[in-house]
């Protein structure tokens, strides 16, 4: 009596065993760009032409099959990114006038659009790769180099000394003038009455005589006292 129990629950068992080992599968789904082992067809998704349902586990699944979702560099031209670890697939435009290019390195390295330095378009400096540097330059034709020896708090000191802004002389005296001929310290693109100077002790106030032009800035027709 004993025995048949022992033979009739291991034969639930192994049933039990059989219908996993059968409806266990692969789940490809082509819209997000993953693929994961399920227990049953009914645990993927039912999107039609987005995913789909295989009888094998994902381990066993010939390799081709499993390339759309292999993870790698996606270049988006247009958008002037570099996507890492982006599945092959989500880099295949759905419009062909969209510029998109997948490298199977998944961090972008020594790929030239992707590479990152410090552009200097007319002296100043701007951190960002190199795709963004041409995109800047050529609509307006500024004179450009690009410069990968630099990290980012290195470029933001490449400054123009053409660039206009408070001088901060020193002892509550302030002066409008470029970055070439301040002697103190620069602030860029403001007055020397602007409101976040006052913390530095410049206290810039209107003298008489009114309003008129002033000619000693040529990048700004701003009225001054």
């Amino acid at each position: 009596m004993h025995k048949k129990n022992f033979v009739f629950v291991m034969g639930i068992l192994l049933g039990i065993l059989l219908i996993s080992f059968i409806s266990a599968g692969c789940c490809l789904n082509y819209g997000v760009g993953e693929y994961y082992d399920v227990e049953s067809p009914q645990d993927c998704p039912e999107v039609e032409d987005v995913v789909e349902y295989t009888p094998i586990s994902c381990e066993n699944l010939n390799p081709s099959l499993l390339e759309p979702f292999r993870e790698g560099c996606c270049i988006e031209y247009d958008n002037m990114i570099c996507g890492q670890y982006r599945p092959q697939l989500s880099c295949d435009p759905y419009d062909e006038d969209v510029l998109m290019e997948w490298d199977p390195d998944p961090i972008c390295d020594g790929l030239s659009p992707c590479d990152e330095g410090c552009c200097i378009i007319d002296g100043v400096g701007v951190y960002g790769n190199r795709m963004e540097c041409d995109n800047h330059v050529e609509p307006y034709g500024e004179e450009k180099m690009f410069d990968e020896s630099k990290n980012e708090a290195e470029c933001r000191l490449v400054q123009s000394n053409d660039e206009w802004g408070a001088c901060d002389i020193g002892g509550g005296a302030c002066e409008y003038t470029s970055r070439g001929n301040c002697e103190g310290n620069f602030h860029a693109g403001i007055y020397c009455s602007d409101d976040s100077l006052k913390p530095e002790g410049i206290r810039c106030t209107a003298h008489g005589g009114g309003k008129g032009c002033w000619d000693g800035d040529p990048t700004s027709n701003d009225v001054y006292w």
